[in-house]
């Protein structure tokens, strides 16, 4: 994991919570970019017209670092963030990320290095669910709602990242 100094965690309103029951969340990635995709949470559901589930995608076209598993919504609090604003079964961004900073620095030993550059744009994303934390550094992502089961949106998930 990495420790924090100057963090704040804000909600991300723009992408879908995950549902607290079972977000069952499907993860791909190749080496430059990632997609999560999860079923909303309760109240994002009902607004759908189908009897389908609503299932989020989001893509992160350059996902420069990601991890995925532990904590869990039952250990949540002992993750370095909790206390500067993470919360269950929400999208966030890392503000001041001390991850960012760690990555700037390993980068640092390029001679063609250029911290200002490295760092413009970059933004750490967490998102929390039933079972694990997922947490990424891109320079964006793109949100899609489809409709379930999650697992159909493999495909659409491999060939947003290239792979398909």
């Amino acid at each position: 994991m990495y420790t924090v100094d100057k963090d704040q965690v804000v909600a991300l309103e723009d992408v879908p919570r995950p549902t607290a029951g079972a977000p069952e969340p499907i993860f791909i990635a190749s080496e430059r970019s990632a997609a999560i995709a999860y079923y909303l949470w309760e109240a994002q559901a009902e607004d759908s017209d189908s009897d389908e589930e609503p299932v989020a995608v989001i893509t992160f076209p350059r996902c420069y670092a990601h991890m995925f598993g532990l904590p869990n919504d039952e250990t949540l609090d002992g993750h370095p963030l909790y206390k500067r604003g993470l919360e269950s079964y929400r999208a966030s961004e890392v503000k001041d990320s001390s991850w960012i900073l760690a990555l700037e620095k390993a980068s640092s030993i390029n001679p063609l290095h250029d911290k200002e550059k490295f760092l413009e744009g970059l933004q750490h994303i967490i998102i929390t669910f039933h079972d694990g934390t997922f947490e990424c550094i891109t320079d964006g992502y793109e949100v899609e709602i489809r409709q379930g089961p999650v697992e159909d949106a493999v495909p659409m998930m491999l060939e947003r990242i290239g792979i398909k």
